[in-house]
């Protein structure tokens, strides 16, 4: 299968829409999950799909989503993705309705209800199930590999959403080229060919790097000040954490250190002197992981004029003695 011959596959009915198409009846595709009701979970009063329908051969499913009939509520201990490949979708978590149109991703995390309302004709929705992925595993890696505040910010703000939520959307209208991205991967999934799991793994992650990139760009935009730029200002500190102090800001921005401050503080929570900080002990997280340099040294070089003041920040953040903290952070290394 190419591109050129996707969408003639995606749009024609299959056997199941058929019937669907006839009966407005749901009528699932696999043989595991035909006899629905078996699946019913008595503690969370739902359907709930077992991963063994889905994950024989690989830890990735994709599919097309069957078109004209009701997706009943239900749950699942894996993540799962949907794209609106074209026209739209309606979703409904948690009882919250959740309307989605061409180019949407939505990415639902584990355990969370939802139900899909019928598809029409001209709607294609496209399903990516993943079986050893969280949504730490998918998203919060690749933010928190930054280590810059603007980095740390977006880290924050994307768990605050996602736990608040249980899911995520991103809207990919002006960013075509991913588009392109789904077409071949799902074009490789549907060829079977030889290494098809390396090359369709490798579509999916160039694509999660791109949503990464419209998070980044959506979130910066919405929490821009109309007087002062608060991305703006992160980024001139990370850049000059070592010897900033509140005077430089206004020089730089012209704005009183007042305000600067409290621009921050109500953008990320954390005013002037907590955002240099937490600067300061990023740098030194990093170099705990990275370096082979002595605790002292990593103290000054982060920053720190007192190595018992730079003890007692570690510690304070993140529960551990920086040695211990080293040693966790080396281990986690290893492992990923």
């Amino acid at each position: 299968m190419d591109i050129s011959t996707l969408d003639a596959f995606l749009f024609t009915p299959n056997i199941f829409e058929q019937v669907q198409y006839q009966t407005g009846e749901s009528f699932n595709d696999i043989d595991e999950l035909y006899q629905i009701n078996n699946f019913f979970d008595k503690d969370r009063g739902k359907i709930r799909f077992p991963k063994s329908a889905f994950f024989k051969e690989s830890n990735l499913y994709l599919s097309k989503h069957n078109r004209f009939a009701s997706m009943v509520e239900h749950l699942h201990d894996f993540i799962e993705i949907n794209y609106v490949y074209a026209g739209e979708c309606v979703q409904y978590v948690n009882g919250k309705k959740v309307h989605l149109s061409t180019g949407s991703f939505f990415v639902l995390d584990r355990d969370v209800a939802h139900a899909i309302e019928p598809l029409g004709e001209k709607d294609i929705l496209i399903n990516i199930l993943l079986n050893d992925q969280t949504f730490s595993s998918l998203f919060l890696y690749q933010l928190e590999k930054d280590q810059s505040l603007i980095g740390k910010f977006l880290s924050d703000a994307f768990s605050e959403q996602a736990i608040h939520d249980n899911y995520m959307v991103f809207d990919t209208q002006k960013a075509p080229q991913i588009h392109t991205q789904v077409q071949l991967m799902l074009c490789e999934y549907w060829s079977n060919e030889a290494e098809t799991d390396k090359f369709v793994g490798q579509y999916l992650q160039l694509i999660l790097s791109e949503l990464m990139r419209i998070y980044r760009e959506v979130t910066s935009q919405k929490n821009q000040n109309t007087k002062l730029d608060s991305m703006t200002v992160l980024d001139y500190i990370d850049k000059h954490y070592l010897e900033i102090t509140l005077s430089d800001l206004e020089q730089v921005f012209n704005y009183s250190g007042n305000y600067i401050s409290n621009t921050l503080k109500k953008v990320t929570g954390k005013n002037f002197q907590e955002t240099v900080l937490e600067k300061k002990l990023l740098v030194a997280a990093d170099l705990l992981k990275t370096s082979d340099l002595t605790i002292d040294e990593i103290a000054e070089v982060s920053g720190f004029n007192s190595t018992s003041y730079f003890y007692r920040q570690i510690k304070k953040k993140y529960q551990l003695t920086p040695k211990k903290l080293r040693k966790q952070l080396l281990t986690t290394k290893s492992l990923g």
